[in-house]
Parts: C-alpha cells; structure tokens; sequence
C-alpha cells in the first residue's frame, strides 16, 4: 500500500538523520524542504472521481480535461541532491463541492505540513517556497510551526512590502554585498524587519526580511555567436 511505502521511507529519512548523514548540507542548522507542486498526468477522460478538472478548447469546442496534481516535500541541499519526504495529492472531493470550488495548491499546503510537523516534530526545519506562497497565513502557520521559512517574492506580489523596501533602502546602510558566484557577478541588497499587515482590517501582523539578489553573466549567443551580457533578479 502507498501509505506504507511512504511510512517505510519517512522511517529511512530518520534514520540518515539520526545518524548525521545530512549534517553538512544544513542552512543556519536547518533542514531545508522545498515545497513545490507539479502535474502527474492528463487524460480527457474521467478515470477516478477524485481528478481535479479544467476546461479545455478543442477543434470541436470546449471540453474538459482531469489531471492528477501533486504537492512534493523534498529534502533540498545546496549542490542539487533531493530527496523526497511526502506527498500530497490534489483531492477534487477535498474542495467546496457544493460551490463547485476544487482542492487547490494551498489547501493542500496546510494538510501536508500538517503532516510533516507531525512526523518530524522537533526536527530544525527551513521551508522553501516559491511565489505562490507569499501570503500571511502561510508565515503564521510556519512560524506557529516554529519552522524558519525562505519565500520567492514577486515583484507584483506583497506591494506593501516592496514599497517598505523601496523606502527603508534609501536610508539605511551597510546592507549591500558584492559576490561573484562561478561565472556570475552577484549584487545582493537586504532590508530587514518589515512589517507587513494582513487579513480583516489588517489586524494580523508578520515580521519578514528582503533579500535581492541582481546578477550578471556572460555568455555566447546562438545566433550571432557573439559573446553577450545577461541580467537576472
């Protein structure tokens, strides 16, 4: 059975961990998971009742597709290595049926790491998050959870924030670092200790720190052949 394969798994994952095994790939002497979803497959056809479905534009006109979406936690180290922890499958039947709303990636956010702090309670844990989770609530259940947390913020995401960055970044100083990372020149920039108001008349309140990193490369260009500068944030 799935839910035993997964306990046996969890189980070898304590048992490196005990044993140190992951002790050098540690950030601030935690353990990072990326949490992150990703597709399994599609059919046209409704295989099981538990699909999550969208439409879908045909030559015959719209139909309906049903997919299988699955949220991964991954034990995530710096020189690439992953390994797997748990999943979390998209459950149509875990939505607002009686709305017609469907599971989506944040509802199943708060049933996995409800999961992972269960089997790993006490274990230092750093989460990864891309941009979808740049939301209040995702923070207070992290730090509720006594987890540090790493968030991808979009430049349209969190306007409150950015404009606290924009801000405070003309006043205070010795918050800037120059590095060169293998063939790239890194310029990181750092505000720390902004407070950003969320929820029902803004009552709720998190404490988060910005980081940006712009970084230049070079490298050759396919069609000209020519060697060209290229710019990332």
């Amino acid at each position: 059975e799935v839910d035993k394969i997964e306990a046996a798994h969890i189980e070898l994952v304590r048992t490196l961990i005990r044993k140190k095994k992951f002790r050098r790939y540690l950030i601030d002497h935690c353990y990072p998971i990326a949490i992150d979803g990703t597709q399994k497959f599609v059919r046209n056809w409704l295989w099981s009742e538990e699909c999550l479905e969208r439409k879908d534009k045909t030559e015959n006109g719209e139909g309906k597709q049903y997919y299988v979406y699955v949220l991964e936690a991954n034990l995530a180290f710096y020189d690439g290595m992953s390994i797997p922890l748990m999943s979390e499958v998209l459950n149509y039947a875990e939505g607002d049926t009686d709305q017609d709303k469907q599971d989506c990636e944040l509802k199943a956010f708060y049933r996995l790491t409800g999961r992972l702090k269960k089997e790993f309670s006490h274990l230092p844990i750093m989460v990864l998050l891309d941009g979808l989770y740049a939301k209040g609530p995702v923070m207070e259940i992290c730090r509720k959870k006594n987890w540090q947390f790493m968030i991808v913020l979009q430049d349209k995401c969190l306007k409150s924030v950015w404009e606290e960055y924009e801000g405070l970044g003309k006043l205070v100083e010795n918050n800037e670092l120059d590095r060169t990372w293998v063939n790239r020149r890194q310029h990181f920039k750092w505000i720390n200790d902004i407070r950003y108001y969320y929820g029902q008349g803004e009552q709720k309140r998190q404490i988060v720190h910005v980081v940006v990193c712009e970084e230049s490369w070079e490298e050759v260009d396919q069609k000209s052949n020519e060697i060209v500068t290229k710019k990332g944030r």
